[in-house]
């Protein structure tokens, strides 16, 4: 928790693994109005494009495009259900992808 309190910056974008050290840094962040996109949203393009190659008849290029321009969406809603809830896009975000994957 030490060096997030030196942050200035208005975005934490994640490109890399695990930035939040703890869910903790994830409330600080929210509570000092810095807004954070974990790195699994922000850098799922790379995920959607290698992912593809697995689909019946293999890489198609549109599909991939397709699914990339919800990525937008997706963090927009994150940013959205924050602000109603009142909550740390963090918790947002990893409840989303938990409902994701437990379907």
């Amino acid at each position: 928790m030490d060096n997030v309190s030196l942050l200035k910056a208005k975005i934490v974008c994640g490109g890399a693994n695990n930035q939040l050290y703890s869910p903790q840094v994830g409330s600080w962040l929210y509570e000092h109005k810095i807004l954070y996109i974990p790195d699994y949203v922000a850098n799922a393009g790379g995920l959607i494009d290698v992912a593809d190659e697995l689909e019946p008849g293999g890489f198609n290029k549109g599909r991939v495009l397709k699914r990339i321009d919800k990525i937008q969406e997706t963090v927009k809603k994150i940013i959205r259900l924050s602000g109603k809830e009142n909550r740390p896009t963090s918790e947002i975000a990893d409840e989303l992808a938990k409902k994701i994957f437990e379907n």
